[in-house]
């Protein structure tokens, strides 16, 4: 019995060791810099700059970095009382490349990229007059050159299931397969479920659906 259970533990340390051997090293972080790229102030609205819900604000082209912002507009009703910022870190500091000129949000817009230098995104415009608390809202994707981020950016609208009610409470999920040249966009409707958009690397928005959430 004593012979079976020395067996046993040396082929299970034998097998461990081997695991061991195999597995990948371990990711090892550095901090190559702590900045700041912009100042806040507190809309009031429930929301707040890192508001994306695990979407990223932070992307990396070569070696370009962009980063997006919200910034409170003054005298702005909330809830949608905010524009989004997009940023690029130069040489010299992180630069302001583009503000919404006309749009009001209540949420952060997170971003996407693809391989390719095309830079995406995801703002979620109100529709309602300024005097209004909450009102719907058009999903859109806004498609900027990472060569030229100060360039206009061309408007992608998401095609839909049908005429989703999107309003303020856009909570959103933007991804990107950047090799791929792929990208998806999830917009929940209340508590319910959320609508999905996917285009595909020849332009088309080639499925649409809903996830619904399992409490129903």
């Amino acid at each position: 019995m004593r012979a079976w259970a020395l067996a046993c533990g040396l082929a299970l340390a034998a097998l461990s060791a081997a695991r061991a051997a195999e597995a990948p090293l371990a990711l090892r972080p550095v901090v190559e810099a702590e900045e700041d790229v912009y100042s806040y102030e507190p809309a009031n609205n429930g929301a707040g700059p890192l508001w994306c819900h695990g979407s990223t604000a932070l992307v990396r082209l070569g070696d370009r970095v962009f980063a997006t912002g919200l910034e409170t507009l003054k005298g702005a009703k909330p809830l949608n009382n905010c524009r989004w910022l997009l940023f690029e870190r130069t040489p010299d500091g992180w630069k302001l490349r583009q503000a919404d000129p006309q749009g009001r949000t209540r949420e952060p817009c997170p971003l996407a990229a693809f391989r390719d230098g095309r830079l995406f995104l995801s703002v979620n415009p109100t529709l309602a007059p300024p005097e209004a608390v909450v009102g719907p809202a058009r999903p859109e994707i806004l498609q900027f050159a990472a060569a030229n981020a100060a360039a206009p950016p061309t408007t992608l609208l998401p095609v839909w299931d049908g005429a989703p009610p999107f309003c303020e409470h856009s909570y959103r999920s933007f991804a990107a397969d950047g090799p791929g040249g792929e990208l998806v966009l999830f917009q929940n409707i209340g508590y319910t479920h959320a609508e999905w958009a996917f285009r595909d690397r020849e332009g088309r928005w080639a499925a649409k659906g809903r996830l619904v959430w399992p409490f129903g």
